[in-house]
């Protein structure tokens, strides 16, 4: 009786060890080439999928943010911390990416919502959603041909004296009025152009000496400026390169920020002294509140997130946030907890001066970025009607 035979009788064939192995080999490849078949086939799911697209972020790197969020803290006075923000993934390995979380959208009409930044069918008309500009109370000869010589000054770039005379000249003039702003204008440009130039004329800036154990972040926080402001005037590339003995011009000063709602300007003075000067957009419905505030965190290219979870990178036509987001947090415990709240720019800097946020600062790029290089975490920020 052959071997088949006793099979037939019920009798069961054995397998040998080596057959076995075979076996089991080829049973947990089909399982594994299943299993990865039906993980590629099956959608992820769209709180997922947002995540990942985060993934090609554009990174906030250590030398852009001065002075970390956990070292501002809350005045004493107050005693609740802001809510933190969630970080999402970014594409540059050892940094982070945060998301700026809009606040509450404003109801307009039947169940729509105004958006951001974006004129809708309920909002004021352009015609008397404008800035007060009121007239020129000393208007004079001697005010007119101050203006007249501030302007030549500022051609012949004679900038410390622009410096100088702008100055004196707007403590007499009537704020927001048209001579306000021109002079406001020049003074801004010139203040600017000597940070770039680093001018140390009349104590603007001084010179630092890099001495053993100094790094960036020291200098700055000893001095109540920013990383990104010395690598920019110094046009340093890495905040780590830099060497014992070399000369750094820094922009040493108390920075403070006003904000006029009815004129729709902001005002940035260093030592009491106006530095320079922007327009602005408020909230729609008075939603910017008239407060004090305190800038705690600084970003560069931030992500947009809307108050219905939605994610858009920098760059994209729906991030409302522009090139760079100052947080602000209430600078006494008394204030409401504000989410999301802070100075910004905008993609469509034509609705500058209008009150389309819904409640934020809203800026033109290039102004705003003044105030990133500029303005340090901690500096207050006083909002009036």
């Amino acid at each position: 009786m052959d071997f088949d035979d006793l099979y037939q009788n019920g009798r069961k064939r054995d397998l040998s060890s080596g057959k076995k192995i075979r076996f089991c080999c080829i049973f947990l490849v089909v399982a594994l080439v299943t299993g990865l078949i039906v993980w590629k086939i099956i959608p992820r799911s769209p709180a997922k999928a947002v995540q990942a697209d985060t993934k090609s972020q554009p990174a906030v790197s250590a030398e852009e943010k001065n002075v970390p969020e956990k070292n501002i803290g809350i005045p004493e006075s107050s005693g609740k911390k802001p809510e933190k923000k969630k970080d999402l993934p970014s594409g540059k390995k050892g940094s982070r990416t945060v998301a700026v979380k809009e606040p509450v959208l404003t109801p307009a009409g039947q169940g729509e919502f105004l958006q951001k930044g974006i004129p809708g069918k309920e909002d004021i008309s352009p015609d008397s959603d404008k800035p007060r500009i009121p007239e020129e109370k000393k208007m004079d000869a001697a005010t007119s041909a101050g203006i007249a010589e501030l302007e030549q000054l500022f051609e012949q770039k004679k900038l410390a004296e622009v410096s100088r005379s702008g100055n004196a000249l707007m403590q007499t003039l009537t704020m927001g009025s048209v001579q306000y702003r021109k002079v406001l204008s020049l003074l801004t440009q010139a203040n600017w152009q000597r940070f770039l130039s680093r001018d140390t004329t009349d104590d603007f800036a001084f010179r630092h000496t890099v001495k053993s154990g100094d790094q960036l972040g020291i200098i700055a926080r000893k001095n109540k400026t920013t990383v990104a402001a010395l690598m920019k005037a110094n046009k340093i590339k890495r905040a780590n390169l830099i060497q014992i003995g070399q000369k750094l011009t820094v922009l040493k000063g108390d920075w403070q920020i006003f904000v006029s709602k009815n004129c729709r300007l902001l005002i940035l003075k260093r030592n009491n002294g106006v530095f320079a000067g922007f327009d602005i957009g408020i909230g729609r419905a008075n939603k910017t509140p008239s407060e004090d505030f305190i800038i705690s965190e600084r970003l560069k290219h931030p992500v947009y997130r809307t108050s219905d979870g939605r994610i858009f990178k920098h760059g994209e036509k729906e991030n409302q946030l522009g090139d760079y987001f100052l947080k602000m947090i209430p600078a006494h415990k008394t204030q409401r907890q504000r989410a999301g709240f802070g100075i910004h720019g905008t993609p469509d800097e034509t609705t500058v001066t209008r009150s389309l946020s819904n409640g934020c600062i809203r800026m033109r790029n290039a102004d705003v970025e003044m105030l990133y290089y500029l303005v340090p975490a901690g500096a207050p920020v006083h909002i009036t009607d």
